[in-house]
């Protein structure tokens, strides 16, 4: 049908044809529609993980799994290995003093840019901290009351893993809100190429069949 089309365009307007949806492909960055987390999807959430039932909303207390075998490091897709070598920087536990912890977790695709709002607040302890995991690696992004909001963007498909854990002691839970939790694709303007490909191709043939004509 396309095909159809541009073979009927006049020499001038499938050089205009090509030209324009050439440049957009060049410039195009269409904004992909972002999705919401459904966190009641199966195996996903892990501890004292409540409030879940709208999309990309989730309740989270530090008096989630108990962390003394490492089950929380597990569940987020860091090494529980890391408890045997001395819990070197980078595990949930460095100090040997993680008691427990709560999380939400879930597979990205490369490129996708994970965003989200959160709420900490802190219960007793200046230890306790919010943090995310990304193909084994962690980063603490609150360990004092406050709110705030985060952007992540995937370089690889891998697990990422969203919540807190609780230093020192069991006296009281530490909490995480997470609201808006989504993830946007990278921009993919998939149609541009082929239409490229085809304009190109029906300007050639016509090309070649005035060239015929003059000669």
């Amino acid at each position: 049908m396309v095909s159809l089309l541009l073979n009927s365009l006049p020499m001038r307007s499938l050089c205009m044809f090509v030209a324009i949806v050439t440049t957009s492909l060049v410039v195009a960055n269409p904004v992909q529609a972002a999705s919401l987390v459904d966190f009641n999807a199966a195996d996903r959430t892990g501890g004292n993980v409540t409030n879940f039932g709208t999309p990309g909303t989730v309740d989270l207390a530090s008096d989630g799994i108990d962390n003394f075998f490492g089950d929380l490091e597990t569940f987020v897709g860091l090494d529980p290995a890391l408890f045997e070598l001395n819990n070197p920087p980078g595990s949930l536990d460095p100090q040997d003093q993680a008691y427990q912890g709560s999380a939400v977790r879930f597979n990205v695709n490369a490129g996708d840019t994970i965003t989200f709002d959160w709420a900490f607040d802190l219960f007793d302890n200046d230890s306790d901290y919010a943090f995310f995991v990304f193909n084994g690696v962690r980063e603490i992004f609150a360990n004092a009351d406050g709110a705030g909001n985060r952007s992540f963007t995937a370089t690889t498909a891998g697990l990422f893993s969203l919540g807190l854990v609780d230093i020192g002691d069991t006296l009281g839970p530490s909490t995480l809100n997470l609201q808006n939790v989504q993830i946007t694709p990278i921009p993919t303007p998939a149609l541009l190429p082929g239409l490229v490909g085809l304009g190109v191709t029906t300007l050639r043939r016509r090309r070649q069949q005035l060239q015929k004509k003059v000669a």
